[in-house]
């Protein structure tokens, strides 16, 4: 263990000085030159001289080099501050670092996470995320306001790794957590249910946080736009304790709603926090993908990628989502034709509506977003729309990449040579419907648990469940008698219907959640 250096105890003495001065107190200073004590490390956390803001030592996530792949490894704080005091009225942690990470943080992250009961729970107060980021030093200041009053808040840095593609890491030192007698820190937003790849809301969108601050909260708002409109907001109703529930009004479905949420607190200062800006579109959300990525594909020219969606009666199309990557490592996109089609018996058949250019949204600092295609143009040729359709795209020239998932819906289909065939893996791609105008009461995603298609069929016939397994399968005619009867177990399984009769057939399938009933048509 090193010896703590005289130009150290200049260090700590000139800040506890200074801080207390001013009201402020030292709670917490590490500057990594008297070894590790401080801190429970898992994984290849440890020391280093290769990079330093002061003196000769910092921590890193990797001390011998890049970091290895499918990681999850922890630096976290060994004992606790004491922020109990009824006179610290704000505290926050600041350290300097630097950092070389994977772009996007689907798949390389250091999380900043704070908890005042040993992480059982946490709040991740900062993210680092992005490659070349190795100079310069840079200070990283984050408020501890939502834990004023507790005696045992520890910081922690939680490293993740996917399964490929390593850089150097994270590097950072002087770390402190200082608290003050004066309350000027912002209010603490904790939104923990965001929307995720635009997914919204038929109707109104509800929107629950918890706002802390030690002196109160004078205002919640949340302010929106839609479509690029002028700016409106909505008012926080304080439900419970330090929950704020606010409530967007219902839009037209395909409607783009851009909103953040700012909290002021009740203190002389006003002191006002913002969040994040967020995305939903309104309207029906369909998916039936894993949303990790776990690799991605090129398609060239003349290829293309669809999946199947099963709607209920009488919905409209207005929006699609196609996930795209990029990255420093390949070429760029080129633009994709996006394409709605009717359901053949072994895959897309006929356009819907004429295909159109699209550029993607993938660029190499924002590798793997959703592509965002408005439909609502299209309304007369995709309203009134039932059962199976497709949405995807071909490829005119070069390159376009997608992100991809290990197969669990089997509904993605490629385009090659000439013909379609189902794909190996479960493409990232979306839709976005109106309600059933039916007055159907709209299908969450949630009771989507069975699944048949291709719908037309005429040769196989895959039937799945994403709430275990199916215990049993009965395929009955429109005379009602049963013309198959199987007893499954399996949470996958196909029926050969080359020999069924033409014609229209209900299919039984029963699981954990009770028995759901497709009608399907055989060719």
């Amino acid at each position: 263990m090193k010896k703590f250096t005289i130009l150290n105890l200049i260090i700590v003495f000139f800040l506890a000085f200074s801080f207390q001065s001013i009201g402020q107190t030292v709670e917490f200073f590490d500057d990594f030159e008297s070894g590790t004590d401080n801190w429970e490390l898992t994984g290849d956390w440890g020391l280093t001289e290769e990079y330093s803001y002061s003196t000769s030592n910092s921590m890193t996530d990797s001390p011998d080099g890049n970091y290895a792949a499918s990681l999850d490894t922890y630096c976290t704080m060994a004992n606790g501050v004491d922020l109990s005091d009824p006179g610290i009225l704000s505290a926050e942690v600041s350290f300097w670092a630097i950092y070389d990470i994977e772009t996007s943080i689907d798949f390389d992250w250091v999380k900043v996470q704070a908890s005042d009961d040993d992480f059982s729970s946490w709040a991740d107060i900062g993210i680092f995320n992005g490659e070349g980021n190795l100079d310069p030093w840079i200070e990283y200041s984050y408020s501890l306001g939502a834990y004023i009053g507790s005696d045992n808040i520890k910081v922690r840095f939680h490293f993740h790794s996917d399964g490929g593609y390593e850089v150097d890491g994270i590097y950072f030192d002087d770390f402190s957590i200082v608290s003050s007698d004066v309350d000027d820190a912002p209010p603490f937003i904790g939104y923990n249910n965001p929307p995720t790849f635009y997914e919204g809301s038929v109707e109104e969108f509800d929107i629950e946080v918890e706002l802390i601050d030690v002196s109160g909260i004078s205002s919640a708002t949340v302010y929106y736009t839609v479509d690029d409109g002028d700016e409106m907001s909505v008012e926080g109703i304080n439900t419970e304790g330090n929950t704020y529930e606010f409530t967007i009004p219902t839009q037209d479905p395909g409607s783009l709603v851009i909103f953040y949420i700012e909290a002021i607190d009740d203190s002389e200062a006003n002191n006002t926090a913002t969040s994040q800006d967020y995305k939903y579109i309104a309207g029906m959300y369909w998916y039936y993908d894993d949303p990790e990525v776990t690799f991605y594909s090129n398609f060239l020219a003349g290829g293309g990628a669809a999946v199947v969606f099963t709607l209920p009666d009488n919905v409209q199309l207005v929006t699609g989502l196609i996930r795209n990557y990029e990255d420093q490592s390949t070429p760029p996109n080129k633009d994709f034709m996006f394409h709605v089609w009717t359901a053949g018996a072994n895959g897309p058949e006929e356009d819907m509506i004429t295909p159109f250019s699209v550029t993607p949204a993938a660029t190499p600092t924002n590798p793997n977003p959703m592509t965002v295609v408005d439909l609502r143009d299209y309304e007369e040729d995709l309203s009134g729309i039932s059962g199976d359709v497709f949405i995807g795209f071909t490829v005119p020239e070069d390159t376009v990449k997608i992100t991809m998932n290990d197969p669990f819906a089997n509904r993605s289909f490629i385009l090659s040579g000439g013909s379609w065939a189902l794909a190996a893996n479960d493409f990232h791609f979306r839709l976005i419907t109106t309600s059933p105008s039916t007055g159907i009461a709209p299908i969450e995603k949630s009771e989507v648990f069975a699944m048949v298609f291709p719908n037309p069929a005429s040769d196989i016939l895959f039937i799945e469940s994403n709430v275990g397994d199916i215990s049993a399968i009965q395929v009955v005619n429109t005379n009602g008698q049963i013309v198959y009867s199987n007893i499954v177990n399996t949470e996958k399984t196909q029926i050969e219907i080359n020999n069924f009769a033409p014609g229209v057939y209900f299919v039984n399938v029963e699981t954990e959640k009770g028995i759901k009933t497709k009608k399907i048509i055989i060719k």
